[in-house]
């Protein structure tokens, strides 16, 4: 991510004028669902969905296959609520499901098939573990219960984070003297020598807590996925009956006035120093059931946002805030897709050339 940035951003200066204050325009948004496709098909599979040698037919189709995915999932259908208009499927959405679930499970196998070629020993992958798990336990891990996981992990993994980083950025534009202080903080405990690392995070308290209540004020989920009771219950005053499907309202919750203090404002410190004991940030659930995907959307957020505020300068377009109005879809996206200032920052730059 830092290389593709400072690349990118001496490439537009050599087309302008070469100043070294210049700050160039980026789209932060679909830099972030790039990079993280890349980071997810990276561990899923050790390959990259964008950049060099990556523009094949078949990586092609599986690319536009998910951007096709996002764009039904975020969308309401008349059928969603009348179930039997399904059978007309009178704007084609279970046929274009059927066709990009199609070309989903196709790439996956040829991931899978091309593992299978290379050898199972020399790639450090999500499909490399599972195919040792399945020459202990074939019947348990087909290749169909694997191409299951992964396009899950893919699904579930990529817009949701990237809208992350996204809010998050959005709310620093606004809020500069946070960023100022998260960059000090890294500045002081990881350096210039060297990008921040997963291990890190420990030593970077104040960054863990703009994480914190980035989750609490813009869930990328903000309604849970549905759970159904397998028996009776009661909860709280309410008699939940068995087979009762049951929606958390995360973003209700976490800004809910009688717990959280300015719910609505943008404000870090609550989280310093133990100061929400006892209120909820639950944006993975809770229990059991939570994500399963918890922790490593935890570690990759964390390095990537550090990543972005140890490398380089950012401001806005202009003198007027971000606009945080929230669009529709299946995940909380940003009205209006986020556009930023940005440079290389002045202690970096001898690091990031040597990318």
């Amino acid at each position: 991510m830092a290389r593709q940035l400072f690349t990118s951003h001496n490439e537009s200066q050599e087309k302008s004028e070469a100043k070294s204050d210049s700050f160039i325009k980026l789209d932060l948004k679909n830099m972030l669902f790039e990079l993280m496709m890349n980071v997810m098909l990276m561990t899923i599979a050790g390959k990259r969905a964008y950049g060099e040698n990556n523009d094949s037919e078949d990586m092609q189709k599986f690319r536009e296959s998910l951007l096709e995915w996002f764009e039904i999932s975020g969308a309401s259908n008349v059928e969603d609520f009348l179930p039997l208009l399904r059978i007309l499927d009178l704007k084609g959405t279970m046929k274009r499901v059927k066709h990009v679930n199609k070309v989903n499970q196709e790439s996956v196998q040829r991931f899978i098939d091309e593992h299978r070629l290379v050898g199972m020993g020399k790639r450090k992958t999500m499909i490399n573990s599972l195919l040792e798990l399945q020459k202990k336990d074939s019947e348990k891990y087909k290749d169909e219960v694997i191409r299951d996981i992964v396009i899950t992990m893919m699904l579930g993994g990529t817009e949701s984070t990237s809208t992350t980083i996204e809010w998050a950025m959005a709310e620093l534009l606004n809020n500069p003297q946070i960023l100022e202080k998260a960059t000090a903080e890294i500045d002081a405990h990881v350096g210039n020598k060297r990008l921040i690392q997963e291990s890190d995070m420990n030593n970077l308290p104040y960054l863990n807590c703009i994480i914190s209540e980035i989750f609490r004020l813009h869930p990328a989920l903000p309604l849970l996925v549905p759970h159904k009771s397998r028996e009776d219950i009661k909860l709280g005053n309410y008699d939940i009956a068995k087979g009762t499907m049951l929606i958390v309202n995360i973003y209700a919750i976490q800004r809910d006035p009688e717990i959280w203090e300015e719910p609505n404002k943008f404000n870090p410190k609550r989280f310093e120093n133990g100061n929400s004991n006892g209120k909820l940030v639950i944006p993975f659930g809770m229990g059991r059931r939570r994500c399963s995907g918890e922790p490593f959307a935890m570690r990759t957020l964390g390095v990537l946002l550090g990543t972005l505020i140890q490398s380089f300068e950012w401001k806005r377009l202009g003198d007027e805030l971000i606009d945080l109005t929230e669009g529709c879809g299946l995940t909380t996206p940003m009205a209006t897709p986020l556009e930023a200032m940005y440079q290389p920052r002045t202690a970096m730059k001898e690091l990031l050339s040597e990318f």
